[in-house]
């Protein structure tokens, strides 16, 4: 007797729901996707109850020839691809023609759409999986879709549905997701007759000030970057060092234009920011990565939230080198007059801030009905984009401005007051630190950096020193306050990282070899990465079936827990491999540069502040310390006056 049964249709497809329709977000989700392969240019979202009782989106797009009616809601029938060719480069959205069947097998559903050439319109419904016939209706262009009563039938699913706050915070999440990947079509998003968002469609800066607020725009740098070599373009923007978040919530990639979730890009980019962020801390970033349809494998699971790459160095050190390289752009000074988390830039000239500080959205953008000016938004967009044409000469240069006393001689690179420290700062070669061998055509990186700006434009004068902690520099009507221990903990931390990762290391042999015992994978990843772990300064062989030992180790390491150091470069093994000899060590090299910096309370001889501002200047360096805290605060005139009420 054969107990092998066919399911019918209605049956597999309320099973294939259960993958495709996980709750209502996924419905949002999977028509968003519909309309934008259709080519619309404005789409509207209307939820009520969070979904569960009604989702209707409209949009101008394409729309759905008559004749398509009636295989519109048959499992796998798609107009995206028509052979297993086609599934190895998809440059469209969906492509499955699993969502509308699997939708309409657990909803009531009408649908409405109209093409440009015809003069009517086509309706048709469906309930639970039974469609009825087609009808001529009056429509404008595009589709309207209303999905009702979602899992009626299914009473099993229908009693996981949460409450229809919490299903509404999931649709909004996808709602400004989709706002932030296809800044350049106009999402309105309306909840129970609310309107929630509305956007202008015109680019990702609006976009982000939309879903974010104001603080988020002052608070991000661009990423611009392409390779030619893989034709991998990285676009975009990320959070400067301060602009950080206590949670990965406010990260947002797009892949060719599909929102994503990729823990090797969210790995990348944190490694990137790793000695520029305070603890428990993560970058903000809103980035879109253009890749070719061949490199990457979209069909991995039916939600289509999760991609393969063919090849993960290579994607990672794109990202890499693209977060980085924009990172060394962003040294921008705090002001007294803000709150640390906002930086503020050295150079003069409008900003978004400027153009905003009067306006009433700025702290309007929350849940509340949301109208945006087209106009006045492309207005400070170009204002903030607009950058100074003719750099002003520089009247004196810091250097001689600060070693005017004559306490560093610089025929022979040495300073005349005893201070091993400092003498180190002094004699030490300066190397040019470079994040890859990658050639990438990004034009800003000529640009000067802050750091540039801020030593080498205008008149400076050396102030003092105050509480044996920090350096008072006046410049321009501003005044520069100096954190001694941060600069020069900066500073050595650059040099370790140069040092290991030009194989420059001493080596200390350990009385007892340490031996570490491994599964297989664990094996196979140390085993492939013996090289890098030897030119870092350990030797270590193989020693049995899945151990190793280890006989020495670098001397910057001599205090190092190697339990620890092998759980951590362990604990995330396919991204490792693309890391340098120096990340592996990483916190170590944090730690110790915090260690030999100068301490706060200690005063420093003119010959010593002379050549931490010298070294300062000519190695280009970050004006954050590698934990994160900014080196220098900015307090100008103005603000002074402010105190004393000469100016209101």
């Amino acid at each position: 007797m054969s107990k092998i049964n066919i399911l019918d249709s209605s049956v597999f497809n309320k099973i294939a729901a259960g993958e495709v329709v996980e709750k209502p977000a996924s419905v949002v989700k999977e028509l968003l996707d519909n309309a934008l392969d259709a080519g619309a240019s404005k789409i509207c979202v209307s939820i009520v109850d969070g979904g569960i009782k009604n989702i209707t989106i409209s949009d101008n797009g394409s729309g759905i020839e008559p004749d398509d009616f009636s295989k519109v809601f048959v499992a796998h029938a798609t107009s995206k691809i028509k052979t297993a060719d086609d599934l190895a480069s998809i440059g469209t959205l969906g492509f499955r023609g699993e969502a509308l069947a699997s939708i309409a097998s657990v909803s009531k559903i009408k649908l409405t759409s109209k093409i440009a050439t015809e003069t009517f319109a086509r309706f048709c419904e469906v309930e639970g999986g039974t469609q009825t016939e087609s009808q001529e209706i009056g429509a404008e262009n595009g589709t309207t879709i209303s999905v009702s009563d979602l899992f009626f039938n299914v009473p099993a699913r229908a009693k996981f549905l949460r409450k229809p706050k919490t299903e509404m915070a999931e649709i909004t999440n996808i709602i400004e997701r989709y706002i932030l990947c296809h800044p350049t079509i106009a999402f309105t998003y309306i909840a129970d007759d609310k309107t929630i968002y509305q956007s202008t469609g015109t680019n990702l800066l609006d976009a982000i000030y939309i879903v974010y607020g104001k603080s988020a725009v002052d608070g991000v740098i661009a990423v611009d970057s392409y390779n030619p070599n893989s034709k991998i373009k990285i676009s975009g923007y990320i959070g400067l060092p301060t602009f950080s978040k206590p949670n990965r919530t406010y990260q947002t990639l797009s892949i060719n234009g599909r929102f994503v979730n990729s823990p090797l890009v969210s790995t990348c980019v944190y490694n990137a920011y790793e000695h520029f962020l305070m603890k428990s801390q993560f970058p903000f970033y809103v980035l879109n990565l253009e890749i070719p349809f061949d490199r990457l494998d979209v069909n991995v699971h039916p939600s289509k939230m999760e991609v393969r790459f063919n090849n993960t160095n290579e994607i990672y050190g794109n990202v890499f080198n693209a977060v980085s390289t924009a990172l060394t752009r962003c040294d921008k000074i705090s002001s007294v007059s803000e709150p640390i988390g906002v930086y503020k830039q050295v150079e003069t000239g409008k900003s978004f801030q400027d153009l905003s500080e009067n306006t009433e959205q700025n702290n309007a953008m929350q849940t509340s009905s949301v109208e945006i000016d087209a106009t006045e938004n492309n207005a400070m967009q170009n204002d903030f984009e607009t950058k100074k044409e003719n750099e002003s000469t520089a009247k004196t240069s810091f250097l001689n401005s600060m070693i005017s006393s004559g306490n560093i001689d610089f025929s022979t690179g040495e300073m005349h007051q005893s201070s091993p420290v400092m003498s180190k700062l002094i004699n030490s070669q300066i190397e040019q630190t470079l994040l890859s061998e990658t050639k990438f055509d990004n034009s800003p990186v000529a640009e000067k950096t802050r750091t540039e700006q801020f030593f080498d434009e205008g008149d400076v004068k050396f102030v003092g020193e105050i509480f044996a902690t920090y350096l008072i520099i006046e410049k321009q009507q501003k005044v520069y306050v100096i954190d001694e221990h941060a600069g020069h903990e900066r500073l050595l931390f650059d040099r370790l990282v140069k040092q290991v990762d030009s194989q420059q290391v001493t080596k200390q042999a350990l009385l007892v070899p340490f031996n570490i015992s491994l599964n297989m994978q664990e094996f196979e990843f140390v085993d492939s990465n013996l090289d890098k772990l030897r030119k870092l300064g350990f030797d270590i062989e193989q020693f049995g079936a899945r151990e190793f030992i280890i006989t020495s180790i670098p001397s910057i390491l001599a205090d190092i827990n190697l339990n620890d150091f092998f759980a951590e470069i362990l604990k995330d093994l396919s991204n490792m491999k693309t890391l340098k000899q120096s990340d592996l060590v990483l916190r170590k090299l944090m730690q110790h540069s915090c260690k030999c910096a100068v301490r706060a309370g200690k005063i420093l001889s003119s010959g010593e502040v002379n050549a931490l501002i010298t070294q300062m200047k000519e190695e280009k360096m970050q004006l954050q310390c590698p934990h994160g805290r900014p080196v220098v605060v900015e307090l100008s005139k103005s603000e002074i006056e402010k105190w004393f009420k000469r100016i209101v």
